[in-house]
């Protein structure tokens, strides 16, 4: 995992770390390699739409609906916050433990398994384990918490 922020970051540093939301896709292979999908000047979908709207005070789908469609919509009316968001990959295994995060920030956690259930190996990103969002005012304490995840296994296997 360490490896993987690293080279997140290597590629957002390449790209001048643009204010607005990243989108970088990449896999770790049973060799030991990581192999670069995607990036873009996109947030993501899944838990990315509620870390978006909570970090930039808009409504996204509603302001590409009102975009695409010439209706008025209503306007994000919570308050800014923060956000980062995770999809929780899975393995084939039998779930033992879901662990939740240790971190300062709250956190808002959406799991897809249960302890004891029988996973097979995920067909796509939506065959996952589940989301979280992250959020705090504090940005530094949210960046902290974001360093924090770099050796965190949500899901843990039977052996």
């Amino acid at each position: 995992m360490p490896r993987m922020i690293a080279f997140a970051e290597t590629v957002l540093d390449a790209l001048g770390k643009l204010d607005g939301a990243s989108h970088l896709e990449l896999f770790h292979t049973k060799d030991d390699e990581l192999v670069f999908l995607e990036v873009g000047a996109r947030f993501k979908g899944l838990a990315g739409l509620a870390a978006m709207q909570q970090n930039y005070a808009v409504a996204l789908l509603n302001l590409a609906f009102e975009i695409e469609a010439g209706l008025p919509s209503r306007p994000w009316d919570q308050e800014q916050m923060y956000c980062f968001d995770a999809v929780l990959p899975k393995r084939p295994g039998i779930v033992s433990e879901l662990v939740l995060p240790d971190l300062t920030s709250e956190v808002e956690m959406k799991w897809k398994v249960r302890v004891g259930e029988e996973i097979q190996q995920g067909a796509s990103l939506i065959d996952n384990g589940g989301t979280f969002l992250v959020r705090n005012h504090d940005y530094a304490a949210l960046y902290r918490d974001f360093e924090r995840l770099a050796s965190y296994e949500p899901i843990r296997y039977e052996n």
